[in-house]
């Protein structure tokens, strides 16, 4: 993908986060509902640096996903998943941000 298209949709999803200051439906707990963004090689993407910029931006720490990692629910903070380790499988597509 386009580093510029990333960006933008690395924007679009740290405003969609930020707009609401945590997810629209809070009665929705658990890791399972964890904030996560999954690239290839994770923090070693070639697209990192512009994940951490739009997150300094809005204010969101990153932390390295390691698997079955807590909730984020009341805290600005988004694990970075490297999806060579931990692959993307759709769940339904309403639960999906495009």
């Amino acid at each position: 993908m386009h580093q510029r298209k990333e960006s933008r949709r690395l924007t679009h999803f740290l405003c969609s986060v930020d707009d609401c200051a945590d997810r629209v439906d809070p009665q929705d707990r658990g890791g399972e509902y964890r904030s996560l963004i999954g690239l290839p090689g994770g923090t070693t993407h070639l697209s990192y640096p512009e994940v951490e910029k739009a997150a300094a931006k809005y204010g969101f720490d990153l932390a390295l996903g390691k698997g079955n990692d807590p909730d984020t629910l009341g805290k600005a903070l988004v694990y970075v998943y490297d999806t060579k380790s931990f692959p993307f499988y759709q769940a339904e597509v309403y639960h999906q941000v495009s």
